[in-house]
């Protein structure tokens, strides 16, 4: 049975100037469009790491947030080790976000994340994917965190990293995944093992032009199955308030 799945997209397109740069009157600058400022395809070359702190660092941030329904008064952190996990050498190593809405530890939000590699081929709709199978391990990772850890809420998200420059047949608002690649994403490794607690999460992350896209870019998320709220530890909950004020952040409690 087919399942209809709703994105929630932001598109962004900035001009930087240098500092001292005088902006003659009645300037005209044209936002959206097809640009060839280079050929550098920087979205598939940013590691997980470097992807995430793009994402908590723009407005890609705010609408993560609202779609799990969180305040913007939450604590973020990312590459999250020591004090919340006890052994950094075992799996999950890490918690990729952390995200506490209303600053309370006791409701903590954990991500387990890997990303996908979406290039286009040609002006058509061929698309060519890779790391694929690197999606095994994440949910590996993250049945872990919540089986070993037991985070109020649990997720595991796909950071799909497109390049859509050659797809120059459509608007370059429309060159993310097409619909075979994104059905190829869905069905991912693994996917039916997958615990019912932990929830799925697509986030789309297109560089349509030669525009940096970090200045021109398609931002687009998908909670496609919600996590099931659980009782967190109050050991964990401790763990994550040290984690909090060692970040100079005030802690809330229930």
């Amino acid at each position: 049975m087919k399942k209809l799945l709703t994105f929630r997209t932001i598109i962004l397109d900035a001009l930087t100037f240098p500092a001292g740069v005088t902006i003659p009157a009645r300037s005209v600058f044209e936002y959206f469009r097809e640009r060839h400022d280079s050929d550098d395809d920087r979205v598939t070359k940013q590691d997980e790491e470097e992807i995430i702190k793009w994402l908590l660092a723009t407005q890609s941030r705010d609408i993560l947030l609202e779609e799990l329904g969180v305040g913007a008064d939450a604590f973020i952190d990312y590459s999250v080790k020591q004090p919340v996990i006890e052994n950094p050498q075992d799996k999950p190593g890490d918690i990729d976000i952390l995200i506490c809405p209303s600053r309370r530890p006791d409701i903590a939000i954990a991500f387990q994340c890997k990303p996908v590699i979406v290039k286009s081929l040609n002006e058509q709709e061929d698309d060519d994917v890779k790391k694929l199978r690197r999606i095994s391990d994440l949910v590996e990772q993250a049945n872990r965190q919540r089986k070993k850890y037991g985070f109020y809420r649990n997720y595991l998200a796909i950071l799909i990293k497109v390049d859509g420059r050659k797809k120059i047949k459509y608007n370059p608002l429309f060159r993310g995944t097409n619909p075979e690649t994104f059905q190829t994403i869905y069905e991912f490794p693994d996917r039916e093992n997958v615990h019912k607690d932990v929830g799925i999460v697509f986030i789309e992350i297109v560089q349509p032009t030669g525009k940096s896209f970090d200045q021109y870019v398609a931002f687009r998320i998908c909670i496609e199955t919600e996590a099931v709220r659980m009782s967190q530890s109050t050991n964990l909950t401790n763990r994550i308030e040290e984690l909090m004020k060692s970040k100079g952040v005030t802690v809330n409690r229930a």
